[in-house]
């Protein structure tokens, strides 16, 4: 289901979008908990960044310094 959710984001984006609400975030992953992290979602990547680097199915996890190798 979660991935669906992320999927559906996809398809509807023109450009990237960093997802960095709390509720948005457990809407998104399915997960509780990641307060301080951001999601970035691409058109064809989703990636987590943050200092909770929980392990979520079907989504990167990075350092917020590489941020701008998911961004161009």
């Amino acid at each position: 289901m979660v991935p669906n959710r992320i999927k559906k984001l996809q398809k509807s984006l023109n450009s990237a979008v960093l997802v960095s609400n709390t509720s948005d975030l457990a809407y998104l992953t399915g997960h509780m908990g990641l307060s301080g992290s951001f999601l970035l979602v691409t058109k064809s990547k989703a990636v987590l960044f943050g200092g909770s680097l929980e392990q979520v199915e079907n989504i990167k996890n990075d350092s917020i310094k590489s941020i701008a190798t998911y961004i161009k």
